[in-house]
């Protein structure tokens, strides 16, 4: 029902990195969190998330870690199949039954 999914080692703003930098960054923090769980974890999150925080070389180097999918931290539009390393996630704010309804709408409307 749950994965666990990896961030990176030191938890660095991705783009002031390198690519190999940005590569190794997330390669250890995926084998380190393999080495505690003994699963292979199949998606990482950018540390911070925001559109200044990674960048194409993040992106590439999560494919190259072997990773299915990245995560970033703010609104954008979205095709799992053209950007699996650019996957949007949402604050989901505490929120009555209809006022969510709502929200998501919106959210999904975007």
């Amino acid at each position: 029902l749950a994965q666990l999914g990896a961030h990176t080692h030191g938890h660095p703003m991705l783009s002031v990195l390198s690519r190999e930098e940005q590569m190794a960054e997330i390669v250890r923090g995926a084998t380190r969190l393999q080495e505690i769980t003994g699963t292979r974890p199949g998606f990482v999150a950018y540390p911070y998330g925001g559109e200044q925080d990674y960048n194409e070389d993040s992106c590439l180097a999560a494919r190259a870690a072997a990773l299915d999918a990245a995560f970033v931290n703010h609104a954008r539009p979205f095709d799992s199949k053209r950007q699996p390393y650019r996957v949007p996630r949402y604050y989901v704010p505490p929120l009555p039954a209809d006022e969510f309804r709502v929200w998501l709408h919106r959210v999904i409307d975007q």
